[in-house]
């Protein structure tokens, strides 16, 4: 027979740890229903791909390329927690 053993310590510890992750879960889920970051390109809903910029603006800002991409994968995750495929492959 196996004995199970709570010290105060350890359901404080455990507590802790349950807010912690909690918190983070929920910030999380905030970020992922925020608005775009990008103000330069914005995402095509329709055809994604379509709103992409060339390579040479791209190269000229790096930084904004970089939120596009993010909003991107925001759709994405949003779609994946939503069960939509479709739209998560788009």
């Amino acid at each position: 027979m196996v004995r199970v053993t709570s010290s105060p310590r350890l359901v404080l510890v455990m507590g802790s740890l349950s807010l912690v992750l909690g918190a983070s879960g929920a910030r999380a889920a905030d970020d992922l229903a925020g608005g775009d970051l990008a103000t330069r390109w914005k995402v095509n809903e329709d055809d994604p791909r379509a709103g992409l910029p060339s390579i040479e603006e791209r190269s000229q800002d790096p930084l904004e390329f970089a939120y596009l991409l993010q909003d991107l994968v925001a759709r994405g995750e949003r779609a994946f927690i939503r069960r939509d495929w479709k739209a998560a492959i788009k």
